[in-house]
Parts: structure tokens; sequence; C-alpha cells
């Protein structure tokens, strides 16, 4: 791995998600409005993604000018050629009948999935040029308890699981 990219993270502040587009103008707006223009990461390089996308949104929850952290997704499974239209495949990927990987990575760490976009990523031939959008509300978030091995837990964690 070393001197390899593992991964990259590519975002954008924006007004508003009015102003979301698949390739954000250059300038910084400075909005409360972060989107993730894209997250791409070696599927080698297990978790790289995830970091990422944690990354962001720690520093959007930290951040007091950040109100959401939005992306405009692709579905994996989806195709046009199904006869299922992608507003169908993305409501039955929100009611858990489809398990979409691309939306699962999003939805299983809190984002929601606003809506279908038709014409989004008009260069994305998979997905017939649409995309979806999805939110995170990082202000909301809580951080996620550490993982570590009883035989590990000192101090306060071990009277906490003690306890339990």
């Amino acid at each position: 791995a070393e001197g390899r990219v593992l991964g990259a993270l590519y975002s954008a502040r924006v007004a508003s998600e009015a102003d979301l587009r698949a390739e954000p103008p250059g300038d910084d707006g400075g909005g409360s409005v972060v989107q993730i223009v894209g997250l791409i990461a070696n599927p080698e390089a297990q978790g790289v993604g995830s970091l990422l996308r944690n990354f962001l949104l720690q520093l959007a929850k930290v951040d007091a000018g950040v109100q959401s952290v939005v992306g405009i997704t692709r579905c994996e499974g989806w195709r046009a050629a199904s006869g299922v239209s992608m507003e169908d495949y993305v409501e039955r990927h929100r009611w858990g009948e489809v398990a979409d990987k691309i939306l699962g990575f999003h939805t299983s760490y809190g984002a929601s999935v606003v809506r279908a976009l038709p014409g989004a990523r008009p260069a994305d031939a998979a997905n017939a040029g649409a995309g979806v959008l999805i939110r995170y509300s990082p202000k909301a978030r809580r951080a996620a308890p550490l993982a570590v091995p009883a035989e590990r837990r000192t101090g306060a964690a071990a009277e906490v699981a003690a306890a339990d």
C-alpha cells in the first residue's frame, strides 16, 4: 500500500440543496451545505471509503456553519432495462425490500434517501443519467461507541460494563 492512493474524497460548500450539481463550480460558495462531490476507494483497501465519509461528517459536525451534508449518489443494482423505475427501486431500498450496496453505504450510516434525480449524472450510462439525492444531518449524529473488548476496558468504561 506504500505510495498508492487508497481513496479520495472531494467536497464543496454550496448555499442550498437547490445548488447541487454533479460537478459544482470551483469557487467555494461557503454555504451551509457540504456536497460530497466524489468519494472513491480502492476495493482492496477495505474501510477506506467509510473512514473518508466519517471524517467529512465529523468535520461537518464541528463546523457551526454547516447544517447538512448531501450527495448525488448512484445505485449499484438498478438497471433501466429491469422494467423497474429508479424511483421505485429507491423506494424499495428505503423500505428494505432491496439492498443496494451503494445506497446502503450511505443509509447504514444515517443518511436519508431524499429522492431520485433524473438527469443528475449524465455521464452515468448504467444509471441512465440519473442519481439519488442523499442527506446526512451531522449535527444530529451521535458518536458510535468504541468497541473495546471487555478484558481491555479500564476506568469508567470497565465500571459501565460491569454495571450492565
